[in-house]
């Protein structure tokens, strides 16, 4: 392994999207670091960065591959992977770097400063690690890893990290760092052959909880002689808990059993701790200094009030009303809406993908990247590809220093969206045809809308209604929510993220990335090309932005969902668009349009009944639904 001097990394970037802070720890596979995600340069988020190096004869970018299949795991408590590469520079060549969501800190933290948990916090953060356990091993994967530097704590609660190390993985990676104590944490049977069953997982949180409630292990420590002799008692003798209390005594007697097929499941041990406290104590790691929380002791017991028996006359008013309010709300009033997941973390999948760089001058790189996908069948033959586009906040609208912006792309202002999946490309003619068939929800839809036609053509030459008689007949097959994008979903998804270029490809667009009309250039160092004239299959170019997403800019213009009005400068989360209005939002540009009207904050609208060559649509499907009850 070449020579790395930690601090010389602090400062440096590793990609035009991401920036190393200060080194916040040395694990015995890499180095960890505060971060920032950049755009033009300029920081936009703070993040979290590992750098990992592979063992000799293996190959950086075969095991960056296989790390980024972490990123098709996806629970709300587990740490989730953002971006990944390897550096091509600097002292750190060659190393890969994963960028993940930036923690207060980790429980390793608080152990090595003498500090432990109370019985509270603990069940709360037991209860978020076998939730994400309990969803690992339903995919069938053993975490391997769990151990307090992977338990961390966030804003939302504890998450579990080190997915990174596990199995195979961690046997490619060098051991850089100087502890090398992670065994103690790991089941007898792992330190012959690996952790090769879940109840290695099992073992793990019961010897993480005695270490979180104690600030000792549930061996026999001292008695050991050395570090050889102390994972020989770990192999071969049973553990010597404390008494802790129930239900963790509970967990630590079935869990640290020796044989691992008797060992309680994350299913069996959530059972065990019951529901989620109501008023959970918030644990914060932040600068690493944190005080045990105290066990307050319950409210002194307070006499009742006598109070006097109401009257028989006033309970028969007192039904009667509540009778008349029960008819009132079921049968009279609408019924309120529920809020419902549409997509489960097991239907989707891994795609690889290339991301287009295009720089001012139009030259084009690219790094390959992968997101998950949700695939739907439409008939036999015909499917249909959604990425997975990220809970994420950005500025809608464009700058003032933007070249040929228009005045309706202001005055900018935040959006927050939550999670959604849009077409991984334009809805193609082949697509069309096959929903066309399905039965009508609202309107008929013509089969053939398009000319020039082509199965591989985005459909184009359909109304705003037909569009959305599109997505009505895909919710009514499928039992998931079908709908076209809103403008601010359209527009955070073109740009890839919180990215403020004009494009979500980078500075400029090129006829090597997009179908466009290329005259005139966007910038004077860019040579005019001819131009194409006509729409191109949807997957024509090898490129997508940083989401996965295929021709966001020309080709076709899309419909969104909607009406077309002013920005606003309040900030907004999922907003609509207004209530009423005359015309729809289009965006994206086609292959009719310059590149001033192809970049991601540029702005049509047109009468809902227009119908053209160049106006097509993509789908949208919510993560969570606001659906109507029955």
């Amino acid at each position: 392994m070449p020579p790395l001097e930690p601090q010389a990394i602090e400062g440096q970037e590793l990609s035009d999207r991401v920036r190393v802070g200060r080194l916040r720890a040395v694990g015995w596979m890499g180095y960890v670091y505060s971060g920032d995600l950049l755009s033009l340069g300029r920081p936009v988020a703070s993040c979290s960065i590992k750098l990992l190096h592979p063992r000799p004869m293996c190959s950086p970018e075969t095991l960056l591959q296989d790390l980024r299949e972490q990123a098709r795991y996806v629970h709300p408590h587990l740490l989730a992977l953002q971006q990944s590469g390897i550096a091509r520079s600097g002292p750190a060549r060659d190393w890969i770097w994963l960028v993940h969501e930036l923690a207060d800190g980790s429980l390793q933290d608080l152990l090595s400063g003498g500090l432990t948990l109370t019985p509270t916090q603990v069940r709360e953060m037991l209860v978020d690690l076998l939730e994400a356990l309990r969803y690992l091993h339903n995919q069938g994967l053993t975490h391997g890893e769990v151990r307090p530097p992977n338990v961390l704590s966030t804003t939302t609660g504890w998450r579990l990290g080190g997915l990174e190390y596990r199995g195979t993985l961690g046997r490619r990676l060098e051991e850089v760092g100087a502890s090398r104590n992670h065994f103690v944490f790991r089941a007898p049977e792992t330190h012959e052959r690996g952790a090769d069953h879940s109840s290695a997982d099992m073992w793990s949180v019961a010897v993480l909880t005695h270490a979180a409630l104690t600030g000792r292990l549930p061996f026999n420590e001292q008695e050991s002689r050395d570090r050889s002799d102390l994972q020989w008692r770990i192999a071969n003798q049973q553990p010597s808990p404390d008494t802790l209390g129930e239900p963790f005594d509970s967990l630590l007697q079935n869990c640290l059993v020796r044989e691992p097929r008797n060992r309680w499941t994350a299913e069996q041990a959530l059972a065990a701790l019951g529901a989620r406290p109501h008023d959970p104590v918030q644990v914060s790691l932040s600068g690493f200094a944190l005080p045990a929380a105290e066990e307050l002791p319950p409210p002194p017991l307070e006499e009742e009030p006598e109070v006097p028996a109401p009257s028989p006359a006033f309970v028969a008013i007192g039904i009667g009303l509540v009778v008349v309010g029960l008819f009132i709300g079921k049968f009279l009033l609408p019924p309120p809406p529920r809020r419902v997941p549409q997509v489960d973390a097991s239907q989707l999948q891994m795609r690889s993908y290339a991301i287009g760089h295009v720089d001012s001058r139009g030259r084009v790189s690219n790094d390959l990247a992968q997101a998950p996908v949700l695939k739907e069948t439409l008939d036999e033959v015909i499917a249909m590809e959604l990425v997975q586009v990220p809970t994420g906040d950005f500025e809608q609208g464009s700058p003032d220093t933007e070249i040929r912006r228009e005045p309706d792309e202001s005055p900018r202002r935040r959006v927050r969206l939550d999670t959604f999946y849009m077409g991984r490309t334009e809805v193609t003619q082949a697509q069309w045809a096959a929903v066309s068939q399905l039965p009508a929800v609202d309107i008929p839809l013509p089969p053939a809308p398009s000319n020039p036609a082509g199965a591989d053509l985005p459909v184009s030459g359909v109304t705003y209604d037909q569009a959305r008689e599109y997505c009505a007949r895909l919710t009514h097959k499928l039992g998931r929510l079908h709908r076209l994008p809103t403008e601010a979903e359209w527009e955070y998804a073109c740009r890839g993220g919180p990215i403020e270029k004009p494009f979500g490809l980078g500075d400029a667009l090129v006829e090597e990335v997009a179908n466009f009309n290329p005259t005139p250039p966007w910038t004077a160092s860019i040579p005019a090309g001819a131009g194409r004239h006509e729409a191109l299959a949807v997957d024509a170019f090898p490129y997508a932005n940083h989401f996965g997403l295929l021709q966001m800019h020309g080709n076709v213009k899309e419909w969104c969902g909607d009406f077309y009005a002013a920005y606003t400068e309040a900030a907004l989360a999922n907003p609509s668009g207004p209530a009423d209005g005359t015309e729809r939002v289009v965006r994206g540009g086609s292959f009719r349009s310059p590149a001033e009207r192809c970049r991601s904050a540029a702005r049509f609208h047109e009468p809902p009944g227009r119908t053209s060559n160049d106006i097509g649509f993509r789908v949208v499907i919510p993560e969570v639904a606001s659906l109507q009850a029955e």
